[in-house]
């Protein structure tokens, strides 16, 4: 394993697969992580299409069914 290569100096890859590693910083020391799990702490961070059309039907419900009474 060659050591002290750049991220920039590396090859790129064109089509990545569940099992591939990419490197990440935890706390400034650079560790290892399969394509799928970061896909999986993604997809827990981050709202998905079908939940974000949820809640805007639900803020504009709420909104349309505001009057002045209510202000």
């Amino acid at each position: 394993m060659a050591d002290n290569i750049k991220i920039s100096d590396l090859d790129a890859l064109n089509a990545a697969q569940n099992s591939t590693v990419v490197p990440v910083v935890d706390g400034g020391t650079t560790k290892k992580m399969s394509l799928s799990t970061l896909q999986t702490h993604l997809t827990a961070s981050f709202v998905t299409p079908s939940n974000l059309s949820s809640e805007v039907s639900t803020l504009n419900s709420t909104i349309n069914a505001l009057t002045t009474d209510d202000i």
